[in-house]
């Protein structure tokens, strides 16, 4: 019995392989710099219909949710609750910034959202020199 219960907890966690997100900005940039780590940063608001798909579809892609475990300290700003975006310039939404452990954007921001290839193919390049 138990062996069935700890394969249905791996199968269940596989299912739903979205990576663990952040609790704050200020969080996750902490969080960054314990772990050596970049900051995912996505600006989004309740009602973007890309917004939700990314979250919905894209980081359940297992390859998606697993880069970004291994990569990133992912974070979340509802820009409604957060209007001063922390001095970043939002354009729609979703907007992403890539981040140093220390708050520096690496390269330019996204705008928008992508299927899960384009999207892995843009964090692997934010890690590449």
């Amino acid at each position: 019995m138990r062996k069935t219960v700890i394969a249905l907890m791996v199968l269940t966690s596989a299912l739903w392989a979205e990576p663990d997100w952040a609790a704050s900005y200020e969080a996750a940039l902490a969080q960054a710099k314990q772990e050596g780590k970049k900051v995912m940063l996505m600006f989004s608001t309740p009602t973007c219909k890309m917004c939700n798909y990314m979250k919905q579809t894209v980081y359940e892609d297992e390859r998606v949710a697993e880069y970004i475990e291994a990569f990133f300290i992912p974070v979340e700003v509802n820009i409604v609750r957060h209007p001063d975006k922390y001095g970043y310039k939002v354009i729609g939404t979703p907007t992403y910034y890539f981040l140093t452990p220390s708050g520096e954007p690496i390269g330019r921001m996204m705008v928008g959202g992508a299927d899960a290839d384009g999207f892995l193919e843009q964090l692997q390049s934010v890690n590449r020199p």
